[in-house]
Order: structure tokens, then C-alpha cells, then sequence
């Protein structure tokens, strides 16, 4: 049993466009990019809880694969997580739509004015969250203002 999984949206890579990019490949890539960077900052230097909300890589940078969600039940009944991080406001919706538990949002770590210190703060607030509670947070921050909390 996992204390959270992580899902993103999805993956894109000139190599893989259109086609299933191999989990293992995929780590080595997230571990030395940007994204997975941040993502460190924020959980910590295992990335193997994190997922993308399908295996289907997208054509281009910026395109949006449709999740399977059964991809994602797979996950979720594999890892069984008292809560799940959804990166990005995609990735929520489509958690959304597998997951009636405790949810924490943040902006996908791709955005790139965020700095670290948001994904640092994230990460504490991840370590001491209590797995048998009960909640739905969204952190998020608007260029140059602090960071807030909601509920959601």
C-alpha cells in the first residue's frame, strides 16, 4: 500500500509520439527532465509512484491524450494509495472520474514560473498530511503573489 500515487496528464517525446513509451524508458526520462525536477523537489527522488493518466504519448508538445481510466483503476487497485496528487488540472478531471478518495492538486510541474520553492512547500505539506483523513486541497499560486490553499 502506497501513502499517494502521483498522475500527470500525459507523456509526449519526439521518440514515442503515437506510439506507448516503456514505463522504465519513461522514469529515466521524467528522473533527468525538468518536470521530474520538480516533481523530486516535491516527493522526493523515488518517481516510481508516478503515472501518467494514459499510456498513449502525445503527437506534439503541447497535445492531450484522452485518459484511460482503466489504466488508472489498474493503478490505483495495484498501488492502493490513501490519496492521490493529480498534476495539472487535466490530470484532476481525470482522476476525478476513478476516484471518490483524498485528492491534492497542484499545477503540473511543466509549468515553469513556479519555482521550486512551491513544489518544496507541497512536499511538506505531503509528508505530514494525515493518510487517514479525509480531504480534497488544491495548492496553487498565481505569477508573483504567495502561495494559497483551497478547499475543493
Amino acid at each position: 500500500m502506497s501513502k499517494y500515487v502521483v498522475f500527470l496528464q500525459n507523456a509526449w517525446s519526439p521518440v514515442y509520439a503515437g506510439k506507448r513509451w516503456p514505463r522504465h524508458s519513461w522514469l529515466e526520462a521524467l528522473d533527468k527532465c525538468k518536470s521530474g525536477k520538480k516533481l523530486k523537489i516535491m516527493i522526493g527522488d523515488d518517481l516510481t509512484r508516478v503515472y501518467n493518466t494514459t499510456s498513449a504519448v502525445s503527437k506534439w508538445a503541447g497535445g492531450v491524450e484522452e485518459p484511460d481510466h482503466a489504466l488508472m483503476d489498474a493503478i490505483i487497485r495495484k498501488e492502493r494509495p490513501k490519496f492521490i496528487v493529480a498534476c495539472g488540472l487535466q490530470a484532476e478531471a481525470a482522476v476525478k472520474q476513478v476516484w471518490s478518495g483524498s485528492l491534492v492538486v497542484v499545477p503540473h510541474p511543466a509549468c515553469r514560473w513556479l519555482k521550486d520553492d512551491f513544489y518544496r512547500a507541497v512536499g511538506i505539506y505531503l509528508k505530514y498530511l494525515d493518510p487517514e483523513a479525509i480531504f480534497k486541497l488544491r495548492f496553487w499560486q498565481k505569477k508573483g503573489e504567495d502561495m494559497k490553499i483551497d478547499l475543493i
